[in-house]
């Protein structure tokens, strides 16, 4: 979610985001809002070299203001580019949990970006997604009788953990002091082997 964000604000506009094309009555309409959705996860933007996408994307390109922009997603739907641009987007968001400004560069094919993006900019665009976490662990909380302050211990885990507005929340609702990490990345993948290792030990029983 938090990688859909940064691709929704400062990435597609490179590829067609705020422009419009005619309608075949000649109309004005804006850029296919279904187009942006896929645009925002990696893995669905391959549905969008459908032939009925395609066409679209031709008129779009024959009528809108911005022919290079399609240009562009055309390349990225042919080269098959997407993967690699969301691997730049997650560093991005890496460099941004130590710095104060990252920049997302990506060069490859016909396709040349460098945005830079700040640390305000990112948690702005991350609130709203942070709001709804935050009333589904108050909904958690009530449903199990318990009071944030009757928590021992917060285990803090993955990429997003490292998010400093992440983090401020988890200190602002629990304490510092009652907030545990170790190996972010890795330690959901260790306790799924040792899970795993537990029901083969039982079975094998």
């Amino acid at each position: 979610t938090f990688d859909a964000r940064l691709m929704a604000h400062k990435l597609t506009p490179h590829f067609g985001a705020g422009t419009t094309y005619q309608s075949m009555e000649g109309r004005d309409l804006p850029f296919p809002a279904h187009v942006l959705e896929r645009l925002g996860h990696w893995h669905e933007i391959p549905f969008l070299r459908s032939a009925r996408t395609r066409e679209l994307l031709r008129r779009i390109r024959a009528s809108g203001g911005d022919p290079g922009a399609i240009d562009r997603l055309q390349e990225l739907l042919d080269g098959n580019y997407a993967f690699f641009l969301f691997e730049e987007i997650e560093r991005a968001k890496s460099e941004l949990s130590r710095a104060d400004v990252g920049r997302i560069r990506f060069d490859m094919g016909a396709i040349h970006l460098d945005e830079a993006v700040t640390r305000a900019e990112f948690e702005a665009m991350i609130a709203p997604d942070l709001d709804r976490v935050w009333q589904v662990l108050e909904t958690v909380l009530a449903a199990a009788g318990c009071s944030a302050a009757a928590v021992d211990a917060v285990f803090v885990t993955g990429g997003s953990a490292q998010i400093p507005a992440v983090h401020a929340r988890l200190q602002d609702t629990f304490g510092s002091d009652r907030l545990r990490a170790q190996d972010y990345l890795t330690s959901v993948a260790v306790g799924l082997g040792v899970d795993a290792a537990s029901v083969v030990m039982d079975a094998a029983s």
